[in-house]
């Protein structure tokens, strides 16, 4: 039902990208970096593409744009054949990029009040016949395509003949970065969040803050860079043609196997990581016995239980991990495993759609949260606490929460990041927490 070809295996599965990283809208899905996760997934070439923006979606096929007035995940699944047999690969082919916060907010039919700083699409997904498969746990390398109309011979001569491109300019920053708000800014929102709070409105609001700076040189090389210090479990490159998205998530958004299993890993409780060992281990043993941490978590648990029990098998939802510890490069998270059935007329991207954007990057309850976030936010987030990820021919879905992640286009470079407020939340303590987060790929990309 599908058609595979081995390929030579090698650890470096970013030399493989870098043959094909300039061909339309590659992508690389990289889940094994300093030994984290299993797989990496190489694609490009897609047979066709859907946008979206606020006002209309777009099809892009055989170099022919068009508008389409139906629903681009309903579009998409339509374009795929009949769901396949399960395949022994994560994908073999099917949709993949990524969703917006930003469209998440306009599935809610909140009135936007920020305006958007730029003109890319709310949301950018290809459909791929194609992908490459590295395996870091049997060390294989595996071309797998479920289009067995198509001559992989002859297009697998082209993809592996093409040279390595000759480097791009040095990545550099062209500045010092900024942010969109100051701490004293900061404290005043952080205030107004309280006000909600104390008021009943709203029981964790999660704020972000946003830094920029300009840029030249090539993304792909940004992207190294930041491998190299920061790799995670969700990694992952997009060159979407006018923008480039550098992702170094921590954190699953929602996975369904092709028996419909389902499951969610929120993360909610942030330390970093230590100078010293006995320091490391302080932190981390504060972050597991903070009662403030733990709550939050169980908090966006009960929130993500109601959105997965919408749509799965009724008495389906089960928690196998709660407050577990997981530690990265830079700091200490709690994190959590929800696991659900997802009934066999329901489809995973209806599911994806139904739970979005993710609890644990807006608060509770979800929709009077989002809109205190668009009264209190100036940049509207777009991959920010968006989605990355893909669905494949044979059922299979996985996907981030992109926070970690940095976003390319005209120049620029930005990197958000943000923490969930509540009534005993520290204003000094809140912020603390967001440089932590993302300080790390400051630094890096500063160079």
């Amino acid at each position: 039902m599908y058609f595979q070809h081995i390929l030579p295996y090698s650890r470096k599965s970013s030399e493989l990208f870098a043959k094909i990283r300039h061909r339309p809208h590659a992508v690389f899905l990289q889940s094994a970096a300093k030994s984290v996760g299993r797989y990496d997934i190489i694609s490009a070439n897609p047979t066709l593409t859907v946008t979206a923006t606020t006002k209309k979606t777009s099809l892009l096929r055989d170099n022919i744009l068009e508008t389409i007035a139906s629903d681009p995940l309903d579009f998409l699944i339509a374009q795929l054949p009949p769901t396949l047999p399960p395949s022994p690969y994560p994908f073999i082919g099917g949709i993949l990029g990524y969703w917006s916060y930003d469209w998440g907010v306009q599935l809610h039919s909140i009135q936007r009040r920020i305006l958007p700083h730029h003109s890319l699409p709310l949301l950018h997904l290809g459909l791929y016949d194609w992908a490459i498969i590295v395996d870091h746990q049997t060390h294989t390398t595996t071309y797998v395509s479920y289009n067995l109309d198509k001559d992989h011979e002859v297009f697998l001569e082209d993809l592996l003949s093409t040279a390595v491109p000759t480097a791009d300019t040095a990545f550099q920053l062209q500045g010092a970065w900024k942010s969109n708000i100051d701490y004293t800014t900061y404290q005043q929102q952080f205030l107004r969040i309280q006000e909600h709070l104390h008021a009943g409105d709203c029981y964790q609001v999660n704020f972000s803050q946003r830094f920029f700076s300009h840029y030249e040189g090539d993304p792909w090389q940004a992207y190294q860079r930041l491998m190299d210090s920061c790799s995670a479990a969700f990694c992952a490159y997009l060159n979407c043609s006018d923008h480039h998205i550098l992702s170094l998530s921590p954190e699953r958004l929602l996975k369904v196997t092709s028996d419909k299993k389902v499951e969610a890993k929120p993360i909610k409780g942030t330390r970093p990581r230590g100078k010293t060992a006995e320091e490391d281990q302080q932190w981390a043993l504060q972050l597991q016995h903070s009662t403030k941490d733990r709550a939050e978590n169980i908090m966006i648990v009960d929130m993500l239980r109601n959105d997965l029990g919408r749509l799965c098998v009724c008495g389906s939802i089960s928690v196998s991990h709660l407050c577990a510890l997981e530690s990265y490069h830079n700091v200490h998270h709690l994190v959590s495993s929800i696991q659900g059935q997802l009934p066999e007329d329901c489809h995973p991207l209806q599911l994806l759609r139904s739970i979005f954007p993710g609890a644990s990057i807006t608060g509770a309850p979800k929709k009077r949260v989002i809109e205190i976030i668009e009264a209190l936010e100036t940049h509207q987030r777009h991959i920010y606490c968006g989605a990355i990820g893909y669905y494949s021919a044979d059922g299979q879905l996985d996907s981030n929460i992109s926070i970690r992640t940095a976003l390319c286009y005209d120049g620029r470079i930005e990197i958000a990041g943000g923490g969930g407020i509540v009534l005993d939340s520290d204003v000094a303590e809140e912020y603390a927490e967001i440089q932590n987060k993302i300080a790390a790929m400051l630094r890096s990309l500063e160079g």
